[in-house]
Formats: structure tokens, sequence, C-alpha cells
């Protein structure tokens, strides 16, 4: 049964308080994660004396990320084993097809540059979140694609004995041509002026969603969309305009 207004700020409010506590550190976890000035003052503290640019760390915190996503984000070798055991001929081409579709999968996902960010993301925030969605060829035909989210921005449910959370909320600035793009039946309440309408359930949220850019967004301009994942299907909303 698909979820109201009312719901779904209830269990996206949830899924912001179970994380909240991991929140204190997410943003000194994303300047370490990628390295710089910023990662050495996340480290040291705002009040070092010691210049920045007289510093080795910089360098060194850029070279062992570097090492480090590449061991982790290499792909992994591709072996589709045989079909019900069976040792023949048909099963054995059967395998060598599979392992081609999913190769290609791979490259047209270009998986090969996602795994080292996620390599990056995941000692800092204990987890990456993937979502399958799908594209077309060139002769239209559809394909599933894994698309890399930013883990900044992700707050996922309870992860239990299987780690794996039934529920996810995305809060994130979309650049107001790329949401209209995606969404042009909505492109009026896109281009509306109104991000910080106190009325709204999610003023704060709007009021407090960082502007300075992020990994898939630099500009830091754009509208808050909230999404919202759990098994009955995805919910995509923009939170100034829910109102209870």
């Amino acid at each position: 049964m698909p979820l109201n207004s009312e719901q779904l700020a209830q269990k996206v409010d949830y899924l912001r308080a179970i994380n909240q506590e991991g929140m204190l550190d997410r943003s000194r976890i994303r300047d370490i994660m990628n390295g710089g000035e910023a990662a050495v003052k996340a480290l040291l503290g705002d009040k070092m004396k010691v210049e920045y640019n007289q510093l080795p760390a910089p360098n060194l915190f850029l070279t062992a990320l570097e090492r480090f996503a590449q061991k982790l984000g290499r792909a992994p070798d591709l072996k589709v084993d045989l079909i019900n055991d069976k040792d023949s001929e048909r099963a054995k081409k059967k395998s060598e097809k599979l392992e081609r579709i999913v190769t290609s999968y791979d490259k047209f996902n270009k998986l090969d540059r996602q795994l080292p960010q996620a390599a990056r993301w995941l000692p800092g925030y204990g987890f990456v979140v993937w979502t399958i969605k799908h594209r077309r060829d060139r002769d239209g035909n559809p394909y599933p694609y894994a698309e890399l989210e930013d883990s900044f921005n992700c707050y996922p449910g309870n992860f239990g004995n299987d780690q794996n959370p039934s529920e996810l909320a995305i809060i994130r600035r979309v650049p107001h041509g790329i949401l209209a793009e995606q969404y042009p039946e909505a492109k009026q309440y896109i281009y509306a002026q109104n991000e910080t309408a106190q009325e709204s359930a999610y003023s704060v949220l709007i009021e407090t969603t960082e502007r300075q850019g992020s990994w898939a967004n630099s500009t830091g301009q754009g509208k808050v969309v909230v999404e919202f994942r759990d098994k009955e299907g995805t919910y995509v909303f923009l939170p100034e305009i829910i109102r209870l």
C-alpha cells in the first residue's frame, strides 16, 4: 500500500534519528577521506600553529588514499559457475555467455571508476550505497545500471544480522536543470523559489542541508530532494512542499 506524506515524513525522520550519532562525525570523515588541507585540519584541529604548506601530510594522505583505493577498488575477477554443475559443452557455453553479459554490464556501468571511489568511502563511513536503476543502449534496449551514491547523504535503516538494511533515505541537493530534466512534469515546483518556507514540515532540513557542494553536485545549488526506498518501492519528493 503506497505511503502518504505523513508516513513518509515519519519514516525519513526515523532514519535520520538512528543515524544521528554517526552524523556528528560525517563531515570530519569526509574531509579526511578526501585528503588535502581539510584532512590535515580534521586530524590536527583548526588551531594547529604550523602552516599547511609546511606539512608533508597532504601528499602522504593523497598517496596513501590513492594506493588504498586502487587495492580495494579493483574489479573482482568474474567467474560464472557451470549451470547445475553439469560438465557439458552446452553448460560451458551458457556460463561463458553469462560471463560476457555481466562483463558488458560492468563496462556500461563504468564499474572500474566507481569502485575506487567506493573504496575511499567504505573505511570512513562503514558502508557504501549503490542504487540499481536502468538505462537504454543505442538500440533502445534496457540494461541494469548501478549508480554509486554519496555515503554522506545516505541514511540506512538497521543493518541487522544479515547486514542488509530494508530501508534507505537519501537527502541531497540536486541542480534545478537536472531535476527538471528528470521530472519535466514537476517544473513549476522545481523552479519555485520557496526553499525556506517556514510552514514546511521539513523547513529545518531544507535550511541546514549543506550548500558548499558535494561529490555529485559541486555547486551546492538546487532543490533539496528526499528519496526513500524500501521493499515496496521508491518515493521521491521535494520536502519543501510537504506540510503536515
